[in-house]
């Protein structure tokens, strides 16, 4: 099946498989962190106060033991302990099965045509490379073995011309007038067997399951990124193992719910550092609350999708926020956490967006035709913003018009950073004139081109995202034509 045939779903992993990487939010799992966080805490005061206490020969050391325990539970803050456990788990080596459960059947060798997100596969240049030695041992006593068997062939051969010849002989002679004794019969002489050599196995390939195929445009080549282990690129030429359909499991589970939430995270995510802070903010804009937002952060961070600047943002007290504040220490909002998207977010969300061959072309009378420069089928709730149709190569004209609905709802979920342009001001005053320009029965080519121009120049220079970036190309397309 070929590419144009595919649906999204088979190019990258559906937003609801990546959040259910981690549990949702309850009481008790929060109840619970605290409590191994207490216990964490109280086992450096727990050993010194042994240590005391075998020395003094008293057990009173032990009730400050109980003391720490009790305040870290008290004070620490849970959902704060488990985005610091989503960054331990993206920044460590990612389990495979993390988002999809590996199957037990054997494997087949397949083209970059039969791929889909959820199969598990190796490179078989890969395997071939990594199993080179142990192919050439096997071939070696393969061909030892060959070489015995030739040489017992022959020694078999020689033996029975010896023993026909002398069975001939002593035939005669007993055959023989004279009626001597003609001596014992010949016996053939009989070769140890050949066994076959105690061949090495060759190791199961390691396989691991598909979460995107980006394909590169209109080339062949695809790279392709697994759970576990770094992406690598094949071209139509080359061959994976895969195992077999038949057994494939796919996601063992999915949250709908946060679908949506975790789209419009990894498309709006900045591609360099930014403050969590205008992240978040975004996201309410676009109509997510806290609760949805934060378990996405986290399924992201847990997944390697996004990464968390740790060389800046945070202390260790910010994990007891109140001990913090009695301590006065400075918080956490005056140097803010910042957040980015790895190359597997860039990944995910370019495929999101470009399916295959992002390829546009400037026609006249404002309206860019885009293989996948879509606008119907939204990926970004709320927005005209993309396309997630069942069929990606599917040409379709984008009208002027479509751009600038795109344009304002960028705009207007990262209006809280317009102060962060050189010209605030301009850049609200060009949103204003879009967004009245829609509202016209036909839309002011001119004007629109410009408020465009100045959308690009100011709010060019900000980071938002896959998704702002894929918005600027098309404006600056329009712009060129």
């Amino acid at each position: 099946m070929g590419v144009g045939a595919r649906k999204l779903h088979d190019l990258r992993v559906a937003p609801a498989v990546i959040a259910a990487a981690v549990p949702r939010v309850s009481p008790a799992r929060l109840f619970r962190r605290r409590i191994w966080f207490g216990i964490t805490i109280s086992l450096i005061p727990a050993a010194l106060a042994y240590w005391v206490s075998v020395n003094t020969r008293t057990d009173w050391w032990f009730s400050g033991v109980a003391i720490v325990f009790i305040v870290a539970v008290w004070f620490a803050d849970g959902s704060e302990l488990l985005q610091r456990d989503a960054e331990r788990k993206g920044r460590a080596y990612k389990q495979p099965h993390t988002l999809f459960t590996r199957p037990q059947g054997s494997h087949l060798i397949a083209t970059i045509d039969d791929l889909r997100v959820g199969d598990w596969v190796c490179p078989e240049a890969e395997y071939v490379k990594a199993t080179k030695r142990i192919r050439e041992r096997r071939e070696w006593l393969k061909s030892l073995h060959d070489e015995k068997l030739k040489e017992r062939e022959a020694r078999e051969a020689d033996e029975d011309i010896r023993f026909k010849q002398e069975l001939d002989e002593w035939t005669q002679r007993a055959e023989g007038s004279d009626n001597r004794y003609p001596g014992s019969a010949p016996r053939r002489r009989h070769f140890d067997p050949i066994y076959e050599p105690d061949l090495p196995e060759l190791p199961e390939p390691n396989f691991f399951p598909i979460i995107v195929l980006d394909y590169k445009g209109s080339s062949p080549e695809v790279d392709i990124w697994c759970m576990g282990r770094d992406p690598f690129s094949l071209t139509a030429e080359d061959r994976v193992l895969r195992l077999e359909l038949d057994s494939h499991a796919r996601a063992p589970k999915e949250v709908s719910e946060f679908a949506g939430v975790v789209t419009d995270l990894l498309l709006f995510a900045p591609t360099t550092w930014d403050e969590e802070a205008n992240l978040v903010e975004t996201l309410r804009k676009r109509g997510h609350n806290d609760e949805l937002i934060q378990h996405a952060i986290r399924a992201s961070l847990a997944t390697g999708f996004l990464a968390h600047d740790s060389r800046r943002g945070r202390t260790h007290l910010d994990v007891v926020p109140k001990v913090r504040s009695f301590l006065g220490s400075s918080s956490r909002s005056s140097k803010g956490r910042r957040l980015s998207l790895n190359t597997l977010g860039e990944a995910w969300a370019r495929t999101h967006l470009y399916p295959a061959k992002p390829e546009t072309q400037i026609k006249r009378g404002g309206s860019v035709t885009n293989n996948n420069f879509v606008f119907f089928n939204s990926p970004v709730s709320g927005s005209n913003l993309g396309g997630t149709g069942d069929v990606i190569n599917h040409a379709h004209p984008v009208d002027l018009a479509d751009i600038v609905a795109a344009t304002v709802a960028l705009l207007d979920a990262e209006r809280h950073r317009f102060s962060e342009t050189s010209d605030p001001n301009a850049l609200m005053n060009a949103l204003e004139e879009l967004r009245a320009a829609l509202n016209e029965p036909k839309l002011p080519d001119s004007k629109v081109r410009r408020a465009l121009a100045v959308v690009a120049s100011i709010a060019g220079g900000l980071s938002m995202g896959v998704a702002g970036n894929f918005i600027f190309d098309a404006i600056k397309d329009v712009l060129g034509a």
